[in-house]
């Protein structure tokens, strides 16, 4: 009887079980195969049989990639720590775990899939690590409870509805290299005032539709406010 090299379950062949191997991913272009999630941490390997019901999970520091709608809807989850080890957190990776308070992100960290933390209800705080170039569409949307959010310098771009129906995210500092946000980006978001750098050349339609408590928005003089949902009486202050 052989053992898998990653949870160490007795298994009938020479490699990878089951379990795992329903887990594994190819990432960022290599062909490399890594475990992928672990809910309690075993030695010399992790487990992966069950997410249910689990308060904390703290990803092993062997893991470089997590897959699309990994742990998506898992009910319970409270903490969650990624290590620098991990580079790529796949679509949807987290989505819909509504009780996810609290959020680690180490530096190392290259690619936030979209929507990989949709409808997180409970998430307060988050800090993105250097490095990441995006807030990827739909990152958070639908996070009533976000009521702060570290953006770092690397971040260029801001997808659509990154920040949709955020209500109670009341400020954001946009990064100075910021070149790009999309459409509905910030909809429904309960920022009070937003200051957009000199260095975004666009913004996306209807990006700030249905914020009704934004009463100032400074922005470039280049960038036309037609299209961008904002509500009557807002304050527009062009630099």
């Amino acid at each position: 009887m052989r053992h898998c090299p990653y949870c160490g379950t007795s298994w009938r062949r020479d490699s990878i079980c089951y379990n795992c191997a329903t887990l594994l991913r190819e990432y960022l272009g290599e062909r490399e195969l890594a475990p992928l999630i672990t809910r309690r941490p075993k030695e010399g390997g992790v487990e992966l049989m069950d997410t249910d019901d689990t308060e904390e999970i703290i990803i092993p520091s062997c893991v470089t990639g997590i897959a699309p709608y990994a742990l998506e809807s898992t009910e319970g989850l409270r903490r969650l720590f990624v290590p620098a080890s991990v580079r790529q957190m796949g679509k949807n990776a987290f989505a819909h775990c509504y009780d996810l308070e609290e959020v680690t992100l180490d530096e190392g960290l290259a690619v936030l899939g979209e929507a990989a933390f949709l409808a997180c209800d409970s998430l307060t705080h988050i800090e993105i690590p250097h490095g990441i170039p995006a807030i990827s569409d739909s990152l958070f949307e639908d996070c009533h409870s976000l009521v702060s959010v570290s953006i770092p310098d690397s971040v260029s771009k801001i997808g659509d509805y990154a920040f949709f129906d955020c209500s109670a995210l009341t400020e954001v500092a946009l990064p100075e290299k910021l070149s790009e946000i999309g459409r509905v980006a910030f909809s429904y978001a309960g920022i009070t005032h937003i200051e957009i750098p000199p260095s975004v050349i666009r913004i996306g339609k209807d990006a700030f539709r249905g914020c009704d408590a934004l009463a100032s928005i400074t922005l470039p003089a280049h960038i036309p406010t037609d299209d961008l949902g904002l509500p009557a009486g807002c304050e527009i202050i062009y630099t």
